[in-house]
């Protein structure tokens, strides 16, 4: 997926403390002759518009890198989403073509260079709110995507709901899970004690061709029911693709986008926000609203949104057929578990 970098900050959550290792700060922490900051600034600098490092204390410790430092904007230990939510506010008062913040943990020096892509696409793909990374069975919440609109909305949650668990805020809304495969190396191993550190040493010992980032993150864990997904591309947004069909169709069946996104798993204002980009993309409008309605929903598709519908399905459909067998022999290449 072409994603636009312009409209995406990066944060690099880099407050964990060393204690296991002998104190300090675990971004500075030496991994091959480089700290694991100076490896995560390389892997996330070329996919988005600009790097941001949260981290409390004095920001001159970190001046090295010639980057914004930024504090934690909500007081005490609030954890994870703190980062997150200083991230986002950060965005909206110096990066105001940003509408995405992704974030990325210091002390995963494996960190895949491809990360917002993956999660921009699979984001896209579910018409989610917001995403995550997965690997191994395991969500990565502090390796996500978020949308800078709902900076008020998680420090509402931060500072009058005292939130602090990062899958009881995302529990609001639609997540979406970009996944990678464990082999060779976990793209999100993390380092935790010099036990960690030492198996990171080895891991770059073994793999010498492999040490950017990058290298580790050719191959999708997937199953081997393996569809491809058809996405119509208007510049570098995605005027179509199956997130907006499955709400287009949903809207159809409902009469209302709030049940619509509700039968989704889909806040509202994101399938709002997706209904808006449908009919700015489109040169008549999929969906219309009105006063009252059937069920009170007021909303339908229009005749142009179901002829839309109806040549995307064909082409789904056709596109599927024409790359079968290549699909197949291709799904042979996969590193996925078995089906």
């Amino acid at each position: 997926m072409q994603v636009d970098r312009n409209t995406v900050c990066g944060v690099l959550l880099a407050g964990g403390q060393a204690r296991r290792m002998g104190g300090g700060d675990k971004c500075l922490q030496l991994l091959g002759g480089r700290t694991l900051l100076a490896r995560l600034v390389d892997t996330l600098r070329p996919q988005v518009s600009t790097v941001v490092i949260n981290a409390n204390g004095d920001p001159l410790r970190l001046s090295e890198y010639g980057l914004p430092v930024v504090a934690d904007t909500v007081d005490g230990f609030a954890g994870p989403l703190a980062g997150v939510l200083t991230g986002l506010e950060w965005a909206r008062a110096n990066a105001p073509d940003c509408r995405w913040v992704a974030t990325a943990a210091c002390d995963a020096p494996f960190a895949p260079g491809d990360l917002v892509e993956r999660l921009m696409a699979a984001v896209d793909d579910d018409g989610a709110d917001m995403g995550c990374a997965s690997s191994g069975g395991r969500d990565h919440p502090v390796f996500g995507l978020w949308p800078v609109s709902l900076a008020d909305d998680l420090r509402r949650a931060l500072v009058e709901e005292d939130i602090r668990k990062v899958d009881v805020w995302t529990g609001r809304y639609r997540l979406a899970r970009a996944v990678w495969a464990t082999e060779p190396v976990d793209p999100f191993f993390n380092i935790n004690r010099l036990g960690d550190l030492e198996e990171a040493e080895r891991i770059l010992s073994a793999f010498p061709d492999r040490l950017r980032a990058r290298s580790f993150d050719g191959r999708m864990a997937t199953s081997r029911e393996t569809t491809p997904r058809l996405r119509i591309l208007l510049g570098a947004a995605v005027a179509l693709g199956p997130g907006k069909a499955d709400l287009l169709e949903a809207i159809g069946r409902t009469g209302s986008i709030s049940a619509a996104a509700r039968e989704m798993n889909m806040s509202y204002r994101r399938a709002w926000t997706l209904v808006e980009a449908m009919n700015r993309d489109f040169r008549e409008p999929l969906v219309e609203t009105s006063a009252g309605g059937a069920g009170g929903g007021g909303t339908r598709i229009t005749e142009a949104a179901r002829d839309v519908l109806d040549r995307y399905r064909a082409m789904e459909e056709k596109a599927a057929d024409a790359v079968a067998d290549e699909i197949a022999d291709f799904t042979a290449l996969l590193n996925g578990p078995p089906g």
